[in-house]
C-alpha cells in the first residue's frame, strides 16, 4: 500500500503538533513530534503516535494510538501552578467535541473520523512535572 497511507502515523503526529502550535496557549514551549532529534528543552510538549494499524485489510482506514506529553521544569518558582494550567489547556484542546474536525483541518491531508478512548496521567520524572493525554484516532489519508 503506497502513499498516502505509508506515513499515516507521522502525519497524525504532525497534525497534533500543528493543532498545539496554532490552537493552544503554548507559545513559550517547544513543541515536537516523537521522531525528533531535538533534545528535551526546559519546558516542552511531545506529540507521539505510538502505533497505527489498518482496521480492514487494504481499506486505508487506520486506528492510531497517540500520546501527548507535557514537560514542565519543576525547579521554577511557580512551576506547579504553570504546569497545572498548561495541563488543563492541553486536555481542553484534545478532549474538545470538535477534535476530529480540528485534526482533519490541519495541513497534513488526513481525515479523522473518530477520537476516543481518552486517558490521562501525571508523574514527576527527573525534576520535570509530566502530564499525558492518550487517545485513539480512526483516520485515513486524504
Amino acid at each position: 500500500m503506497g502513499s498516502p497511507y505509508n506515513n499515516i502515523d507521522l502525519r497524525l503526529e504532525a497534525a497534533c503538533k500543528e493543532l498545539i502550535t496554532e490552537g493552544g496557549d503554548f507559545s513559550a514551549i517547544t513543541i515536537t513530534t516523537g521522531l525528533s532529534d531535538n533534545t528535551r528543552e526546559e519546558d516542552c510538549i511531545i506529540a507521539t503516535c505510538d502505533s497505527a494499524s489498518e482496521r480492514i485489510f487494504d481499506s486505508g482506514l487506520w486506528e492510531a494510538d497517540c500520546t501527548i506529553t507535557l514537560y514542565t521544569n519543576a525547579d521554577a518558582s511557580s512551576a506547579l501552578a504553570t504546569h497545572k494550567t498548561r495541563t488543563g489547556n492541553m486536555r481542553d484542546l484534545f478532549m474538545d467535541d470538535g477534535i476530529e474536525a480540528s485534526l482533519t483541518g490541519t495541513d497534513e491531508s488526513i481525515i479523522v473520523s473518530s477520537v476516543h478512548g481518552y486517558g490521562t496521567g501525571q508523574q514527576i520524572e527527573e525534576r520535570f512535572f509530566l502530564s499525558t493525554i492518550t487517545f485513539t484516532c480512526i483516520l485515513s489519508g486524504n
